[in-house]
């Protein structure tokens, strides 16, 4: 049984667990708020991260198929500039050969132009009314043309040398259109890379924020749960107290109820004494006396 000194000193110590389970609370409930901000922080950062990361894996993708384009259409390209110089050989043995034959029959004209001349001596022929010896003079040039072109430039493919001229800016057009395309996928494949250096930084920069929030966190977190084991235990006194205060109370209750219990037997074996002696006997007691009567029921 406890004394009432002991019992004020209960009653005092549960309250002041009570302070300090309402103070580790409210320190529960604060650090929880600021862990939760800074798991956000760190959720937030690593979103930007892997979106970051996500992007970098697309431009690298393109940059790649670009670069490879690249790489094709220089092939072609320098396939097209070797065929073109090839071609441009090709025409420069035929001019060549057709200035040595000028030289050497100290010839001032071009193929082409004999046969654009033989041509229009033959329409003055048809259409001019001439007489017979200028008709003569002008069939004699133009055997005389005929001659030159035949055994002077008879070896030599004039056509084929147009021909070639015709190819070569034909190539040159097609080499022009694929340098331009080159231009194009290396500036887009060199915009992808800055992309890419770009994200890259920013990444740098984002890890470091990174690791404070996810740092800031965990310190928290281990805070946390080291003020949830505290307010465990602090609630376990403050059962342990309870448990305490109510067997006292349930014991005082017994004792009050057993003490009831003695006086009523001892003014029952006073009214029993008053009967017996014939003494006046009061409504108290006729009450005592009735209870007595009940319970021996």
């Amino acid at each position: 049984m406890s004394t009432e000194k002991e019992r004020k000193e209960i009653i005092s110590k549960l309250r002041g667990l009570r302070k300090e389970v309402d103070i580790v609370n409210r320190d529960l409930n604060r650090i929880n708020n600021e862990k939760e901000k800074w798991f956000k922080e760190k959720s937030d950062i690593s979103e930007k991260i892997n979106d970051s990361i996500g992007k970098i894996k697309e431009l690298r993708k393109k940059r790649d198929e670009l670069t490879l384009k690249v790489k094709k259409a220089k092939e072609n390209r320098d396939k097209i500039n070797k065929d073109v110089r090839e071609k441009i050989s090709n025409i420069k043995k035929v001019r060549d050969e057709l200035s040595n034959l000028k030289r050497k029959f100290k010839l001032n004209i071009d193929p082409s132009k004999i046969s654009d001349e033989i041509d229009s001596l033959e329409m003055r022929i048809e259409t001019e009314g001439m007489s017979f010896s200028k008709e003569k003079k002008v069939m004699d040039k133009i055997r005389y043309l005929k001659k030159i072109l035949k055994d002077v430039f008879g070896k030599l493919d004039i056509k084929k040398v147009n021909e070639l001229s015709n190819e070569i800016d034909n190539l040159k057009k097609e080499g022009d259109r694929i340098h331009r395309e080159i231009q194009e996928w290396a500036k887009e494949s060199q915009k992808c890379h800055e992309e890419i250096i770009s994200l890259s930084k920013e990444i740098d920069k984002l890890k470091p924020a990174e690791e404070k929030a996810m740092k800031k966190f965990i310190e928290l977190k281990n805070r946390f749960k080291e003020l949830n084991d505290k307010l465990k235990t602090k609630l376990g006194e403050v059962a342990e107290i309870n448990a305490e205060i109510n067997k006292n109370r349930k014991d005082e209750l017994k004792r009050k109820v057993n003490l009831t219990k003695k006086e009523l037997e001892k003014k029952e074996r006073e009214v029993e004494e008053k009967i017996k002696r014939g003494k006046k006997i009061t409504t108290d007691d006729l009450l005592i006396f009735q209870s007595t009567i009940e319970k021996e029921k």
